[in-house]
């Protein structure tokens, strides 16, 4: 008995959950788009969100801040797959890692703050900024945002 000859076709399937299967899958007929038939042939399946948004992070909070001022920065991440996971740097230096920063007072000078965002998908994204020191404004209040 004689085996039909099969055919190797590489096509993108919509699974559910908004995912693209892509990958390669024997069919049984030639020509015939019935009853795939996954092989030794096929080497890999990957799953590609087909709408997944790009990972951005928008930080909030004052540019300048005054002698003794107090004030809390938020991280608002948009896209990617949530959760999300944060790190907040004053200077290079780990200072929080939830959505909200509060900086304790300042006295002497400015500095830099960066909030890094990592999704569930391992995605990733940051916000930087320097924060300027007014030592005039001896109000206690958080600056302009």
């Amino acid at each position: 008995m004689r085996m039909p000859k099969l055919a190797a076709r590489w096509a993108r399937y919509c699974v559910a959950g908004g995912a693209m299967l892509t990958g390669a899958y024997l069919w049984g007929v030639p020509g015939s788009l019935s009853h795939p038939v996954p092989g030794p042939e096929i080497q890999e399946a990957s799953v590609v969100p087909a709408n997944r948004q790009s990972l951005t992070v928008q930080m909030f909070g004052p540019d300048v801040l005054g002698f003794y001022s107090s004030c809390s920065y938020l991280a608002m991440p948009s896209g990617g797959t949530p959760p999300y996971s944060y790190e907040w740097k004053r200077d290079g230096v780990t200072v929080s890692t939830s959505e909200w920063y509060t900086m304790p007072s300042v006295t002497t000078s400015g500095f830099g703050l960066a909030v890094y965002i990592t999704d569930a998908a391992s995605g990733f994204t940051y916000d930087s900024k320097y924060v300027f020191y007014d030592p005039d404004d001896r109000s206690g209040n958080c600056g302009p945002i």
